[in-house]
């Protein structure tokens, strides 16, 4: 699957659980991957996983972190600064790529919870919802942070976007409190 996987220690359970230390997923296509302090996995038709300290891993140079427009909004929490707590999901591996299902992403200042799928010719087809902290709110200009943003629970706000496309560039729909917007990648001609 052009993946390599690296850790330092494996306990099994009769092939039902797997329990991995300091593990390491990574595509060798683009570059992305994840790393995991610890990690439960139990394989079958789908994969069901918990990982512990993790931050995702991006190779080459990755751009600073905008808070201004809504490009660096989504791409916040799929940042290789975060650590996440903990992340849990589900996915079932196919010829094309890799369905995920109800993937749950929390750390200290931002929450993750995605559905979707992702395929091997680099596209993406998702749903995610995106939870920022009131620490990030503030970092934010109000126009974005008020209009396009829900407000939850504890000075939190969440951003619905629908991902589709290459994801390099792909078209964005967000969906704030009283309204939805498409933004779309445009052809060179």
């Amino acid at each position: 699957y052009n993946i390599d996987i690296a850790y330092k220690n494996l306990k099994g359970s009769y092939f039902k659980d797997f329990m991995f230390e300091n593990l390491s997923v990574i595509d060798r296509k683009n570059g992305l991957g994840f790393f995991s302090k610890s990690a439960s996995i139990r394989p079958g038709a789908e994969i069901v996983f918990y990982l512990r300290d993790v931050h995702f891993i991006k190779k080459g140079d990755e751009p600073a972190t905008a808070y201004d427009n809504l490009s660096g909004l989504v791409s916040i929490p799929f940042s290789s600064r975060w650590t996440y707590k903990d992340i849990s999901g589900k996915v079932r591996p196919s010829r094309i790529g890799i369905d995920v299902n109800g993937l749950i992403a929390t750390s200290d200042d931002v929450k993750l919870s995605l559905t979707g799928s992702i395929y091997s010719d680099n596209t993406i087809k998702s749903d995610i919802v995106i939870y920022f902290s009131d620490k990030l709110i503030k970092k934010m200009p109000e126009e974005l942070s008020k209009v396009i943003m829900r407000d939850e629970n504890d000075g939190w706000r969440s951003l619905s976007v629908k991902l589709e496309g290459n994801y390099n560039m792909p078209s964005i729909q967000v969906s704030g409190k009283l309204f939805r917007l498409n933004i779309g990648v445009a052809s060179e001609s």
